[in-house]
């Protein structure tokens, strides 16, 4: 059984609104501590910042899916990113349309085509996970150690 417990924090201003938004987010976790047992980061523009996975990481709760190939690095066990290449392709293959006519209205929903798995596996043996050899395969180059 798996319970979702979401934990939000009002934007403020950037960069002005930062420190005061970091508190909150300190404040936040600080308040799940007890709890729950991972944490999971979200597709959110604070995770982007350096400081916001660190603070996550200092809890000593696990952080099972970080929002960044940084946040892995730092220490999150795995994060699943939308392949930014392919995306921008898929991006410019749309502005042509565009550009060449094409009615904004028409154009279809575009779901990004490829991902990245990133994986910490110092994290994975820390937190005595055991990772199947197919997410090593398709993790690929993308696995920090």
């Amino acid at each position: 059984k798996i319970e979702l417990i979401v934990h939000q924090i009002p934007y403020e201003a950037v960069p002005e609104g930062l420190p005061a938004m970091r508190k909150k987010f300190q404040a936040g976790v600080d308040a799940l501590k007890n709890r729950v047992d991972y944490f999971w980061e979200i597709s959110d523009p604070l995770y982007t910042l350096d400081s916001f996975t660190p603070i996550l990481l200092d809890s000593q709760i696990p952080v099972i899916h970080g929002h960044t190939k940084k946040a892995v690095e730092q220490g999150a066990v795995m994060s699943v990113i939308y392949d930014t290449l392919s995306a921008a392709q898929e991006i410019v293959a749309m502005a042509d349309k565009i550009f060449n006519g094409t009615d904004i209205g028409s154009l279809p929903i575009m779901v990004p085509k490829n991902f990245n798995l990133f994986l910490n596996l110092k994290t994975t043996e820390k937190l005595g996970i055991a990772v199947p050899s197919q997410l090593l395969i398709i993790a690929g180059k993308n696995i920090i150690r």
